[in-house]
């Protein structure tokens, strides 16, 4: 298990400049112990007073249906079963379309690492008017790194991380520009939702992130990951508490963004490149060629 250093602020940031709250919303299915962990980190580290927490059951059957129903500070939407992350976030996303709320997707398998997390993300999202969508640097339970943002293979159509597995020296930080952020921490700025909408209905879970992204690039939105706040994200235990076919699940979504975003997204693509290395090799050389290539990929 991974244990921050104790009481790890982030860097000082102005204040977004807005006196509005955020909406943060947790989709479940199982897990209350992931649950109860992701939540109590959040109220250690996050003011109370600045947030909305809005939880979409989708038909837990664990118990967490009747522990949501003891923590007053929280708005629960019951569902009698599971139609999806897609389809339980786009339910308040729809609600909050027009209004005046930010809204902060996040995964009940997360755990917040820093006082001030949020209010540094929304400093950064509010730095400028072009940017829309905020991720975060995020560890596995080793500690090592498993998102620093993502970019989209063309050979095998599956999302990759950057430094993904790398151990956490602090090689990261400040604020980057990237192709896409994990929908498990992601910050959209209020005037991104009634512009870009929802998240596309077509996916179940898997890829509507990347979606989204795409979306808002195209829209004219910046897409960056807050390289200083970082929080833990044990991955995918939906899946596996639930005993979900991962690959049907996940294939079927990367079906779905195949026929949205093929076409434009090899069109984007003015010259070829080739780069002969063992990429996932442990040592320096195959680490150094990966960023090499992904920094020459994003010029």
């Amino acid at each position: 298990m991974y244990t921050p250093r104790p009481d790890t602020p982030n860097p000082s940031a102005p204040e977004p400049p807005h006196s509005l709250g955020v909406t943060i919303v947790i989709p479940v299915f199982n897990g209350l112990d992931y649950t109860r962990r992701c939540l109590k980190t959040l109220r250690e580290t996050t003011p109370q007073d600045s947030v909305k927490v809005v939880i979409v059951d989708n038909g837990s059957t664990d118990g967490t249906a009747s522990w949501l129903a003891t923590q007053p500070d929280l708005s629960v939407i019951r569902l009698e079963s599971n139609h999806g992350f897609v389809h339980a976030n786009n339910l308040v996303l729809k609600e909050l379309q027009g209004g005046d709320q930010d809204v902060l997707l996040l995964n009940n398998d997360t755990e917040l690492l820093q006082k001030g997390w949020l209010d540094q993300m929304r400093a950064v999202a509010y730095s400028t008017a072009d940017i829309g969508v905020v991720g975060c640097l995020q560890l596995g339970s080793d500690g090592k790194i498993r998102h620093a943002g993502t970019y989209m293979s063309t050979h095998t159509w599956r999302g990759w991380t950057l430094g993904a597995n790398q151990k956490d020296t602090c090689q990261f930080h400040g604020v980057q520009d990237v192709e896409g952020v994990i929908g498990s921490c992601m910050l959209i700025r209020r005037d991104v939702l009634n512009t870009v909408g929802v998240l596309h209905e077509g996916y179940h879970s898997y890829y509507e992130d990347t979606d989204y992204c795409l979306c808002c690039r195209e829209a004219g939105y910046r897409v960056v990951v807050d390289l200083d706040t970082r929080i833990l994200h044990h991955e995918n235990t939906t899946t596996e508490i639930n005993q979900i076919d991962f690959t049907e699940l996940y294939e079927g979504s990367r079906d779905v963004f195949r026929s949205r975003w093929e076409r434009k997204i090899e069109d984007s693509y003015t010259c070829p490149l080739i780069w002969q290395s063992i990429v996932n090799e442990p040592s320096g050389y195959g680490r150094s060629s990966r960023e090499l290539v992904t920094q020459l990929d994003a010029k």
